[in-house]
């Protein structure tokens, strides 16, 4: 099959349409799919369905390939956004959720983290009332300042706790043993 002069012409006019173009704004502001390349002053064909990523999968999308492949502008984000400012923003956008997102998980350790070292100084307790009924609340173990802990370990004072566990560890296992 030959290719006649108006074959030619059909195929090379998206071409030609966007080659003539001297500045950013009409090349971007024209019907026939064109974009931006600043460093050569350019007006470029952009593929079928082409858009300010086209760079990535089109190395040669520009004349100056290596120095402004990526400073593609398009119509979508026009003459002040290049491939590479989009991108930029792009990784900014989902760098700062995710950062977002892990200061959230990091406040709610924090807080499970605290909830859990209050646990040792309280509990749940429960009774059995007279009716049969049990009964329930939250305790909490009163805390002990410094000072008073500094205080006891200087006189010698012993806690409630620590004279219960002393008093146990006197108390005779079996009903029938005499204390010594």
């Amino acid at each position: 099959m030959s290719n006649t002069t108006s074959d030619i012409d059909d195929e090379n006019k998206h071409w030609l349409n966007c080659w003539k173009r001297n500045n950013c704004g009409s090349c971007l502001s024209s019907k026939d799919n064109c974009g931006w390349c600043p460093y050569s002053a350019t007006c470029v064909p952009l593929p079928k369905n082409g858009n300010v990523l086209s760079p990535i999968r089109n190395d040669k999308i520009c004349p100056f390939p290596f120095q402004e492949r990526y400073e593609l502008r398009t119509s979508t984000f026009g003459c002040n956004c290049s491939t590479t400012s989009f991108l930029v923003s792009l990784v900014t956008v989902f760098s700062t959720i995710a950062a977002l997102l892990l200061l959230y998980l990091l406040v709610k350790l924090i807080q499970w983290a605290r909830i859990g070292a209050q646990g040792r100084n309280g509990g749940w307790e429960l009774h059995v009332e007279d009716d049969g009924k049990p009964q329930g609340h939250v305790w909490v173990r009163k805390s002990e300042s410094v000072f008073h802990w500094v205080w006891r370990k200087m006189t010698g004072e012993k806690t409630i706790e620590e004279t219960d566990r002393i008093d146990e560890e006197r108390t005779p296992l079996l009903a029938g043993e005499a204390t010594q």
